[in-house]
């Protein structure tokens, strides 16, 4: 009989252990299930850029190039952003991705001329091939507003100045990785030379630059700085960029 009795308490109290067990089971995953939400949005953060820290904008010249999506990759992995001077001659639809990509990441485009010709050298029909044109390339690939304009070999006069409403970005710090071609120099001319407000030239063509690049960043964050596109920079030196005018840095 009593054996008859426990059999039955087992029988009735079994559905209540198993759901008790089963409660702290969906517990557990919910718990499990919001850590993971909460390092996703961890990842996910946005970067929070501070006026009083020292700055500098990272520049690239002559893409859209195969090392594009790399550049922006290394970048990615240091929470910061560049700006990209872009030629025409090297832009196609299989670039399309990777610009709306790079804006919508919050880097930023600009205008390198249509085919690195000398701007100071060419008519005024030229001239717009190699400015309008491109605009509207860049403008129509990323579908944003693209007017910011580094002319080729930094070359420019009074007459381009005029004629278009566009601020021009030149740079104060050549890393003249076009000639080095050497990671380590590279490297060393930025980190020697560097200080707040700079805008700092590199090519994203070569492979020297790109492994230099993965160098920089963390160096100059551990120096204190804070790597920001041209417009955060100048942003953050309380600088409003104006049309027909030259900014080599913003110190």
């Amino acid at each position: 009989m009593n054996k008859y009795i426990m059999f039955l308490i087992i029988l009735v109290i079994s559905p209540v252990i198993m759901f008790k067990m089963n409660g702290l089971s969906l517990e557990k995953k919910a718990e499990v299930s919001n850590q993971s939400t909460e390092e996703s949005t961890l990842v996910m953060e946005e970067r929070v850029l501070e006026p009083v820290k020292k700055s500098v904008a990272i520049t690239f010249d002559d893409g859209p190039s195969r090392y594009t999506w790399k550049v922006k990759e290394i970048m990615d992995k240091y929470n910061v952003k560049g700006t990209f001077f872009m030629l025409g001659c090297n832009l196609s639809t299989g670039y399309t991705d990777t610009l709306k990509s790079l804006v919508n990441s919050g880097y930023e485009i600009g205008i390198h001329g249509y085919s690195h010709k000398m701007l100071t050298k060419l008519s005024d029909t030229k001239l717009d091939k190699e400015i309008n044109y491109t605009k509207e390339l860049l403008s129509n690939m990323t579908g944003t507003d693209v007017s910011l304009v580094r002319p080729p070999y930094g070359e420019i006069n009074n007459r381009i100045k005029k004629k278009y409403d566009v601020p021009y970005i030149l740079w104060s710090i050549d890393t003249k990785d076009w000639k080095l071609k050497d990671a380590n120099k590279i490297y060393e001319k930025v980190i020697n030379d560097v200080s707040d407000g700079d805008i700092i030239l590199m090519h994203e063509t070569y492979l020297s630059s790109v492994t230099a690049l993965d160098m920089i960043i963390p160096k100059l964050q551990e120096m204190g700085y804070q790597i920001v596109t041209v417009s955060e920079l100048a942003n953050l030196k309380n600088v409003t960029l104006e049309n027909g005018v030259v900014y080599h840095s913003f110190k």
